[in-house]
């Protein structure tokens, strides 16, 4: 629900809020499942070719310890993402 006499900059910003929570909930959910994130980190270095952004290939870390960071990053991202998105629902108080 959008107050009558919100400002335009408010406006802006709130669909700010709802785009990069949504924008950082749907890249680093991947990242969740185990089984998963080896793919994305594929698909990635694809959409990297196809831009033609340089660097080097992403190596999915086979360890336990590290396929657990790549998770906890995963879950860290999405629960940013989602207090982001959550913000934008009233970005003044927020």
């Amino acid at each position: 629900m959008i107050p009558v006499n919100m400002d335009k900059t408010v406006k802006q910003f709130r669909r700010l809020l709802f785009f990069s929570g949504t924008f950082n909930v749907v890249l680093a959910f991947p990242l969740i499942l185990p089984v998963i994130y080896e793919k994305y980190f594929k698909f990635l270095w694809v959409v990297n070719q196809f831009f033609g952004l340089g660097g080097k290939q992403l190596i999915p870390p086979k360890e336990g310890i590290n396929a657990l960071m790549i998770n906890t990053a995963g879950i860290d991202l999405v629960l940013i993402g989602a207090i982001v998105f959550y913000s934008g629902f009233d970005p003044i108080r927020r």
